[in-house]
């Protein structure tokens, strides 16, 4: 199982969601948001930038020298 903690906020307050999933091989972080946005809470929001895309700024977060949403998301969950 992999556990996303995600900081949520709207106008008022800030708060964490904690999504527990199944991990499937190689899945990357972006994939498994996409799992929860798509099969556990429509009303995540998040910004990304395709694969082949040079604005990796987006995420503002780099893990071993590569983009977090591109990490195994069983290693870094």
């Amino acid at each position: 199982m992999v556990y996303l903690k995600i900081k949520r906020q709207d106008e008022s307050r800030e708060w964490y969601d904690t999504f527990e999933i199944e991990e499937t091989p190689g899945m990357t972080v972006l994939e498994a948001l996409f799992y929860v946005q798509e099969h556990m809470d429509g009303s995540l929001c998040f910004r990304y930038a395709c694969r082949g895309c040079s604005m990796w700024k987006l995420w503002n977060a780099y893990q071993q020298g590569s983009p977090a949403c591109l990490q195994d998301a069983g290693r870094h969950c």
